[in-house]
């Protein structure tokens, strides 16, 4: 139906977007890397310069020292940063993961709901024929007195279970288009958490 594929359409393009930010923190993520590795670098080199210096120009060597303690304190910032994405992407983690689990609920929910629907549908005529054929036995003058309304009533009753049915079927693909779409964005989170650790765990080594 059109809001079964409206669903779907809305769930391809919020994937495409979920992958381009995967991307994006992927490059952030290496750009701090090289941010940090570079600080390093610095604070190595600095260190020597301090070491031979030290033995003849106090002076210099001071300088040299302030110049380390700032060029330290930038790579501690950067490592501050890394850590506080790496707590973000663990706390989108975890809300996904959530969200996924009442989506695979509402699906589940949903095709019970559909399955009850569908023997609804195909019992109706049948228990609604049987009802007012009691109705008819019990009382003389029923509220119904002729075969035709009899027809009509079950008919009506087929027609109702059968929109109910219909409309359960475009809830469910619905919901279903959401639970991927949920399920796909995890997976991005995952992934992006996973790169930052195995980063951090690199750097530490």
């Amino acid at each position: 139906g059109k809001e079964a594929r409206a669903a779907l359409e809305q769930a391809e393009a919020a994937q495409r977007a979920a992958t381009r930010q995967k991307e994006q923190g992927a490059v952030m993520m290496r750009s701090l890397q090289d941010q940090s590795l570079r600080q390093r670098d610095l604070v190595n080199s600095l260190q020597k310069q301090c070491d031979l210096l030290r033995a003849g120009d106090i002076e210099a060597a001071d300088a040299v020292d302030a110049e380390m303690a700032d060029a330290k304190a930038a790579e501690a910032a950067l490592e501050a940063q890394k850590m506080q994405r790496l707590q973000q992407l663990e706390g989108e983690v975890v809300e996904l993961q959530e969200q996924l689990a009442l989506k695979e609920k509402r699906v589940a929910q949903l095709e019970a709901d559909l399955e009850a629907a569908a023997a609804a549908k195909k019992a109706a005529p049948s228990r609604r024929v049987s009802s007012i054929l009691g109705e008819l036995r019990e009382e003389e003058e029923a509220k119904y007195n002729s075969l035709a309304q009899v027809a009509e009533a079950a008919m009506a009753a087929a027609k109702t279970a059968q929109e109910a049915e219909r409309l359960l079927k475009i809830e469910l693909e619905a919901a279903r288009a959401e639970m991927v779409h949920v399920r796909g964005l995890l997976e991005d989170k995952e992934f992006a958490l996973e790169m930052a650790q195995l980063e951090g765990a690199a750097k530490t080594a």
